[in-house]
């Protein structure tokens, strides 16, 4: 009986135990998934021999995200650094001028930005990239409403990228 009694309270302080420290998934630091869409993408080639590509975001961080990359003739991407700048224009009543449209004002959530790790893309005769496969991207850093952000990770696709009207592409990306 005596040996019974002590099982029961090893067994109770057990299960408190487990009890009092069982993470709870909201507990846990979660990572909130975002997939957004690139449209309307122009690109050159900076000094340094990096393509650059601009395009526009939408979605619900929508933006101007920018990628730096370092290609090998072959297309495959090695290096780089990307930055999203999250900012949208509010409309709000008409202005005092003459014109009647509506003002306008830029209201500026913030940039998450961070490095390109791999990827691939296809170059066209200009060695600007055409399609982008599985660009790998670290988010390293964040300003204003996405201050706290300090790691996650992303990956950039896109389709006919050098012909800005025709550009498609998705950017996904967990923090």
């Amino acid at each position: 009986m005596k040996g019974t009694l002590r099982k029961k309270l090893f067994f109770s302080a057990s299960l408190i135990g487990m009890l009092c420290c069982t993470v709870r998934p909201s507990d846990a630091q979660s990572t909130t998934p975002h997939a957004l869409t690139l449209s309307n993408s122009v690109e050159t080639i900076d000094k340094n021999g990096r393509r650059v590509l601009v395009a526009d975001v939408k979605g619900d961080l929508s933006g101007v995200l920018t990628l730096a990359l370092v290609t090998a003739p072959n297309g495959v991407v090695s290096d780089g650094e990307w930055a999203l700048n999250v900012s949208y224009l509010e409309y709000g009543p008409p202005d005092d001028d003459a014109d009647g449209d509506a003002s306008q004002k830029l209201v500026q959530r913030g940039v998450i930005k961070g490095k390109v790790k791999s990827g691939s893309v296809v170059l066209s005769p200009a060695g600007l990239p055409t399609d982008m496969t599985s660009i790998q991207l670290d988010i390293t850093g964040a300003t204003l409403e996405f201050a706290a952000i300090k790691s996650g990770s992303g990956a950039v696709t896109g389709n006919s990228m050098d012909q800005q009207n025709a550009s498609s592409g998705t950017l996904t990306i967990s923090y």
